[in-house]
């Protein structure tokens, strides 16, 4: 505590802005035990669930999920990327397990966005450990927080793997192609860009959204490779083939014509369109007050390193084009396959590209403004009598926000009123109640109730009054009966509900 004292105001904004995103990540992980399996979850790992029953073994779990992967794609949906991991949910081996899904979303999106921020900011820009960390950490926060549908994001095994997880796989992927172009050793620079090839693959072989958003940040990353003249990238072009296979293999799928059913896409021009008109929409829909203070608490960390640095930022008005043209196109696979901007988990991931891009812009043009003039904030008399002041303003104003925000549009907000008023638990106790109704063996037909709370962290859908909906097949498969039926007990009247 002596050094945090005595430390500069920057490394204590740096210790205050992660002890946030720790403090506020912990309810969603505590929460995360009362999390249950729902929908796809059933229906993807059903095989991977029986080969584990019987085997045991891990090799043969490995086998099933490539199989599962290999007869979605003949007769489901393309991205077999995605499908290999579906299948792997963790109640294939435990239902206890499955709370280890929002450990892992939350994981894989805190390490690629801090890794990411860390190279990019710190190993090109040069940017000093507290600036990079204080603005991972804070963007971390707002995107977490503000997630359109939450459920959907860390909870929901199938849908946050398909999404959550491969959006951040394609930050990775960045991030190992920017390390490979820094590396000077042989074998690191070998294993670099394998890992780059691989994860290529698995974006390509994702969901439509990143497998069509990766090979457009690849040749826009390329594009400024080669400004630079930057003659290694060459070798970047090997993870965009691998990339661009995955695609390929994706779009080409036979159970892509299932999939779609009977919609007619749009017209590759009117898709197009509807994307940008889309993207203007979210747009502004996103934007609330609390992604503009976030850009105010973070202005003057990053000018505190442009300023000090010499680095080009050359045509700053086609950067922000380009990245808004990035952003608008991850509309397009929904708007031309389905007519509309995409489902919710779909939103999660486009909303954070959104808020990375426009991060990225503020730290372009405040790079290439800083190039044209002398002021910094680095003078010890311009911030001790401003910043105090500037950080006060923010933090009174994102207080008074908050009181005037509903709970569950806060995440960590949601997470503790589930807990405060029992829903979360009531919720675990109804699962594991039915559970064990459909684990009585010598009985092929069972009868369970609904659910009497529906907690908007964890409830993603539940089974069906018709006993021949695809839902309750895939649960009846999964527990060895022939009919499960659903019996609407309870009516559901609080606010809890989604």
């Amino acid at each position: 505590m002596k050094r945090y004292f005595q430390a500069s105001g920057l490394a204590r904004l740096c210790f205050l802005t992660v002890l946030v995103l720790i403090l506020t990540t912990l309810p969603l992980l505590y929460i995360a035990r009362y999390d249950h399996s729902s929908a796809d979850d059933y229906t993807y790992g059903n095989y991977t669930h029986q080969v584990w029953e019987e085997t045991h073994s891990p090799v043969r779990l490995i086998g099933a999920a490539f199989q599962t992967s290999h007869d979605f794609w003949y007769t489901y949906q393309g991205p077999f990327a995605s499908a290999f991991f579906m299948s792997l949910q963790p109640s294939v081996i435990s239902e206890r397990l499955y709370g280890l899904t929002a450990w892992l979303m939350l994981g894989m999106l805190i390490a690629s966005h801090f890794l990411f921020f860390k190279v990019l900011l710190g190993d090109y820009l040069g940017a000093k450990p507290v600036h990079y960390i204080t603005i991972a950490a804070a963007f971390l926060v707002l995107c977490i927080q503000t997630m359109p549908d939450p459920v959907e994001a860390y909870y929901w095994y199938v849908g946050s793997v398909h999404y959550t997880f491969m959006y951040s796989c394609m930050l990775f992927l960045l991030s190992c192609l920017m390390l490979f172009l820094k590396t000077s050793s042989r074998i690191r620079g070998a294993l670099l860009l394998f890992l780059a090839c691989l994860l290529g693959l698995i974006c390509g072989g994702s969901n439509f959204i990143t497998a069509l958003q990766t090979p457009v940040l690849l040749c826009l990353f390329g594009g400024f490779c080669l400004f630079y003249r930057n003659r290694k990238a060459l070798w970047c072009l090997l993870p965009l083939g691998f990339t661009l296979t995955g695609l390929y293999f994706n779009v080409t799928a036979p159970g892509n014509t299932v999939r779609q059913g009977e919609i007619s896409p749009l017209s590759p021009v009117t898709a197009i369109y509807d994307s940008f008109r889309y993207a203007v929409t979210y747009f502004k829909e996103w934007t609330n007050i609390y992604f503009l203070l976030l850009l105010l608490f973070l202005t003057p960390v990053i000018w505190h390193f442009v300023s000090r640095s010499h680095r080009r930022y050359p045509l700053p008005g086609l950067v922000i084009f380009l990245s808004f043209c990035g952003y608008a196109c991850m509309f397009t696979p929904s708007v031309y396959s389905l007519g509309f901007a995409g489902y919710a988990r779909v939103l999660n991931i486009i909303m954070c590209a959104l808020y990375l891009f426009l991060f990225l812009d503020l730290i372009y043009f405040l790079g290439w403004l800083a190039s044209k003039t002398t002021v910094s904030v680095s003078n010890p008399a311009f911030r001790k009598p401003f910043l105090q002041s500037w950080y006060t303003g923010i933090a009174v104003t994102t207080l008074v926000a908050l009181f005037f925000t509903k709970p569950d549009q806060i995440t960590s907000f949601s997470a503790v009123n589930a807990l405060y008023k029992g829903y979360a638990q009531s919720y675990h106790q109804e699962n594991l109640d039915r559970i064990s109704m459909l684990s009585l063996e010598g009985v092929d037909e069972v009868w369970v109730p609904n659910f009497s709370v529906e907690p908007h962290l964890l409830f993603f859908d539940n089974l069906d009054t018709d006993e021949t909906c695809w839902k309750n097949q895939a649960v009846a498969e999964w527990f060895g009966k022939k009919v499960v039926h659903m019996v609407e007990v309870y009516q559901l009247d609080h606010e809890n509900v989604q």
